[in-house]
């Protein structure tokens, strides 16, 4: 059973790598990391239908990482941004209106009006 275990590990960090949109992907990655590592405590018998969960959970992942490569917009988050090497202002395609750098760096992206 645990060379089935780490096997569906496994296969749900790999399915979870084809998210397109970080935000689903890291957090596909990190539930999979804290599921598992909750359920090494568990006993014999519910093992069997962790596993199963687990089975449904690595489906699920699959048809979000299909559903993902549909409908992406192609639009990149900061933090994949960041994760390419991209550092420069002049290679960094503004993100809603605001560079990966400005928006790294804690620059307010909502100006006060002198009226407030």
């Amino acid at each position: 059973m645990a060379q089935r275990s780490i096997a569906l590990y496994r296969s749900i960090l790999r399915e979870s790598k084809g998210i397109a949109d970080y935000n689903f992907r890291s957090y596909a990655s990190r539930r999979a990391r804290l599921g598992f590592e909750e359920a090494r405590a568990v006993g014999a018998e519910d093992a069997a239908r962790l596993y199963e969960e687990g089975q449904k959970t690595l489906g699920m992942i699959r048809r979000q990482a299909l559903l993902g490569q549909w409908y992406n917009p192609g639009d990149q988050n900061v933090m994949e941004y960041l994760q390419l090497g991209i550092t420069t202002t002049d290679k960094q395609p503004k993100y809603h209106g605001v560079s990966t750098v400005e928006a790294t760096a804690g620059v307010s992206l909502f100006k006060k009006t002198s009226g407030s």
